[in-house]
């Protein structure tokens, strides 16, 4: 993986970003500075790590997912409007409530792929489904001009070798 990584990364280009993309993001990140109103961001990353831990921490369910996704969304729109009190300078409010954004944006992440992957397998443990599926295929996550990610899958593609080639079946006899 690493290799293929490597190679793709080296024939990509950089992106171009637009200065003014660049000054709406960093509108954006300093809009919250010297409110005094609204939620309290501390109080909004104590119910999300609450609510990844009690509906999406080890043991999975089609439905905790859901009702986590929908949370985590409502998070999210809090968070926007979440009071962050001071300026940019040694501000720590302000630096968790950037985290905040992050991880809201892990957290639906992980909800959607998770929702995606309605199978057992290797840490992901669905109570709901909990076989692998006789079916190989990845999760992915894509993004596209600041709109909401989108969650896929795509069948496994196999190019250096099988599941039926990896599996230790065959008998090896040892002379003397």
């Amino acid at each position: 993986a690493g290799d293929t990584m490597a190679d793709w990364v080296v024939t990509r280009s950089l992106p171009r970003l637009s200065r003014a993309a660049m000054e709406a993001a960093a509108r954006r990140v300093a809009g919250p500075l010297g409110r005094t109103e609204g939620d309290n961001v501390y109080s909004l990353l104590a119910r999300l790590r609450s609510l990844m831990w009690d509906h999406v921490g080890l043991i999975r369910t089609g439905e905790y997912l859901k009702q986590a996704l929908g949370e985590v969304e409502e998070i999210g729109r809090r968070a926007e409007g979440a009071a962050v009190p001071g300026g940019s300078a040694f501000n720590l409010a302000w630096q968790d409530w950037l985290n905040l954004q992050s991880q809201a944006t892990a957290a639906w992440l992980i909800c959607r792929s998770a929702l995606e992957r309605a199978e057992s397998r290797g840490s992901h443990f669905r109570k709901d489904h909990p076989e692998p599926s006789a079916d190989l295929y990845n999760v992915y996550v894509g993004f596209a001009d600041g709109a909401m990610p989108k969650v896929w899958t795509e069948p496994v593609r196999l190019t250096r070798l099988t599941p039926e080639a990896a599996r230790p079946g065959m008998t090896v006899e040892v002379g003397d």
